[in-house]
């Protein structure tokens, strides 16, 4: 296992999703439930703006399939939250 924790320099493309009231817990952390429906968002918005994917039109359906996250402890109640993907 490596020590390396990359930052989000370390990755090519970058998005910012807002966070809602609903996406909080009591305690003002986002749900654990609702990240893997950030990842979906972020690999969307990339398939849409990099790839130019037309969902209309498309003759495909992307998935998103997660093996594990990684959260930071920050609390990101209602801020904008950002994304990296690979």
């Amino acid at each position: 296992m490596t020590d390396f924790a990359p930052s989000l320099a370390d990755y090519p493309y970058r998005v910012t999703l807002d966070t809602r009231p609903q996406d909080c817990v009591a305690l003002g952390n986002i749900n654990n439930v609702v990240f893997y429906s950030f990842f979906d968002s972020a690999v969307n918005q990339f398939l849409v703006e990099q790839c130019q994917l037309d969902y209309t039109q498309a003759r495909l359906v992307p998935f998103v399939s997660v093996r594990n996250v990684s959260i930071s402890p920050t609390r990101y109640f209602l801020k904008p939250l950002p994304w990296a993907c690979e």
